[in-house]
């Protein structure tokens, strides 16, 4: 089993308020970020690019390396599998939770 640092105190300094769940803060690297309380614990958004931090396959998102790919290539050739579909939903959905 990992060993994960405990966030209690954290969110003992912080409780759950339907009303006041949502703040900015800087991580320690001093990007900005989007904390959001939940009744049992927390998630984090980065504030800039993709909500969960990550670039895929360099670029910004998932939609833009499709969007890029289909671009490029001759229109019977590129599709988008139902796993793509997936992902991208799931990309979808998580810029709209931020």
């Amino acid at each position: 089993m990992a060993t994960v640092p405990d966030l209690r105190g954290f969110l003992e300094t912080w409780p759950y308020d339907a009303g006041h769940r949502v703040r900015r803060a800087r991580g320690a690297d001093g990007r900005e970020i989007i904390l959001v309380r939940e009744p049992m614990g927390l998630q984090q958004f980065e504030a800039d690019g993709r909500p969960d931090g990550q670039r895929v396959h360099g670029l910004e998102s998932l939609l833009d390396f499709h969007e890029t790919r289909l671009a490029l290539a001759p229109a019977r050739t590129c599709g988008l599998s139902a796993e793509d579909g997936a992902l991208l939903i799931h990309e979808g959905m998580a810029y709209h939770d931020r």
